[in-house]
């Protein structure tokens, strides 16, 4: 389920693990889709979204290429770092709030 709260923002749910504890299954986050692929925020977090996955991570930058690769990082200790292509990127969205949802 998506909402849209301004005209450049989308509320989706959080699905899966990775995020844990900062984010958890079921959470909400506002996003907004980037355009601008020349730099990124290093170190903060991302929706991104590729031809297979669509995953919630922590962008890092690749130590020997920054201009051709990222690290995607997960909060989770069990999930491993992820070395992606930029060109692999379909979109990519800055995760501007977290919202915790919680069953009453």
């Amino acid at each position: 389920m998506e909402l849209r709260i301004k005209s450049n923002t989308i509320t989706t749910v959080v699905t899966g693990d990775s995020m844990c504890p900062k984010l958890l299954n079921g959470d909400a986050i506002v996003i907004r889709e980037i355009k601008n692929r020349e730099y990124f925020f290093w170190g903060h977090l991302y929706l991104i979204d590729t031809k297979d996955y669509r995953m919630l991570r922590y962008i890092r930058k690749h130590p020997t290429k920054p201009k051709e690769f990222v690290i995607l990082h997960s909060e989770n200790p069990i999930y491993e770092d992820i070395e992606i292509s930029i060109s692999s990127i379909l979109k990519f969205y800055f995760v501007e709030r977290a919202l915790r949802m919680s069953n009453l």
